[in-house]
C-alpha cells in the first residue's frame, strides 16, 4: 500500500515540475533562415507565405526606363530641327516683307537670300543669351502713312532736266510755263503737278506765305481756303523742305491738296497733289511715291 502511494506521489511531483518549467525543457525549434534556401525568397515574417512585392526585382534597377537607340535619337533630333527651320524661315520672310519697299529693293536679289539667312541665324540662336528676341511692333492707325512704291503703278516724269520723279502711270501729261501736270483721265479733278520756279523763299516761308497766297487767288481753289497744317520736318531729294496740307471750298465741291517744296540756289522745286476731298485718302499714295522718288540732278 505504501509503495503504491509513493509511486503515485512521485508521478504527481514530476507532472508539477514539468508544468512549472523546472523539469526538462522542450528542444527549441530551429531558427528561420535569414536568406532563401531555394527558388522561393525568404519570407518577411515567421508565418508569411506571400513573397514581398519587389522580391524578384534586381536591386538598384530603375522602373519604366525606355531605351532609345542612337538611330532613333538622330531621327528625333532631325525632325525637331526641320520643324524649327520651317517655322523660323516663315518668320524671317514675314519680317522681310514688313520692310519698306525701298529697303527691299536696295537689298537686291542676292542680298535678299543673305538677309534672310542672317535673320534665320538670329532667330535660331536668339541673338545672344542676354538679349530678348525682337518683336515686330503692332501696327497702329496712321493718318498719313507712306505707301510702298511697289503698290503704285508709275511712269517717269518728263520735263525739267534737273528733276527726276515718278508720277502715276496712265495719267495725261500737260505742260505749263514752269510746271508739268499729270491728270487722271478718269477724273480730271485729280492731278499732280511738278514745278521749278525762280525764287529764294525758304521752305518754311513758302508753305506759310507764298503757297497760301497763290492758292487763294487761283480759280482752281474755290473759297474758303483753309490750311490744315504745315510740316517742316520733311525733305526733298535729301534737302531740307517743308509741306503744306490744305482744303479749298466746302461740301461736295471741297478739294484737298498737299504740297512739298525745297529751294536750291535760287530755284524753288516743288510738287503737289490735289483731288476731291472724298478721294484724297485713296489718292495720297501717289504723292507719297513722288516724295520718295524725287531727285535733283544738279
Amino acid at each position: 500500500m505504501c509503495i503504491r502511494d509513493r509511486s503515485l506521489t512521485d508521478h504527481l511531483s514530476k507532472l508539477e515540475q514539468q508544468n512549472s518549467g523546472v523539469g526538462r525543457r522542450r528542444a527549441p525549434e530551429p531558427a528561420v533562415p535569414a536568406y532563401p534556401t531555394g527558388m522561393m525568397p525568404s519570407p518577411t515574417g515567421p508565418t508569411s507565405v506571400i513573397p514581398p512585392q519587389n522580391a524578384w526585382q534586381q536591386q538598384g534597377a530603375r522602373q519604366g526606363t525606355v531605351v532609345t537607340s542612337p538611330a532613333a535619337k538622330r531621327r528625333m533630333a532631325m525632325q525637331n530641327l526641320t520643324s524649327t527651320v520651317k517655322d523660323t524661315t516663315g518668320r524671317a520672310v514675314q519680317t522681310f516683307q514688313t520692310w519698306p519697299r525701298n529697303k527691299q529693293l536696295a537689298v537686291g536679289g542676292g542680298g535678299v537670300a543673305a538677309v534672310l539667312a542672317i535673320i534665320l541665324i538670329f532667330s535660331l540662336t536668339g541673338g545672344g543669351d542676354d538679349q530678348p528676341q525682337a518683336q515686330t511692333p503692332a501696327a497702329g492707325p496712321q493718318a498719313s502713312s507712306a505707301a510702298p512704291a511697289g503698290d503704285v503703278q508709275t511712269q517717269a516724269y518728263k520735263g525739267n532736266k534737273a528733276i527726276s520723279v515718278k508720277v502715276p502711270a496712265g495719267w495725261k501729261r500737260a505742260v505749263g510755263g514752269s510746271y508739268v501736270d499729270y491728270v487722271d483721265p478718269d477724273d480730271k479733278l485729280r492731278k499732280v503737278r511738278v514745278l521749278a520756279e525762280s525764287g529764294k523763299a525758304t521752305p518754311e516761308k513758302f508753305v506759310t506765305s507764298n503757297a497760301p497766297s497763290g492758292l487763294k487767288k487761283s480759280p482752281n481753289c474755290p473759297s474758303p481756303f483753309k490750311s490744315i497744317g504745315t510740316n517742316t520736318d520733311v525733305q526733298v531729294a535729301g534737302r531740307d523742305a517743308a509741306e503744306l496740307e490744305y482744303t479749298c471750298g466746302t461740301g461736295d465741291a471741297m478739294r484737298h491738296g498737299i504740297w512739298r517744296m525745297t529751294q536750291v540756289d535760287g530755284t524753288m522745286y516743288s510738287f503737289f497733289l490735289t483731288a476731291p476731298d472724298s478721294e484724297f485718302a485713296d489718292s495720297k499714295k501717289y504723292f507719297d511715291v513722288m516724295a520718295e522718288s524725287f531727285q535733283l540732278n544738279l
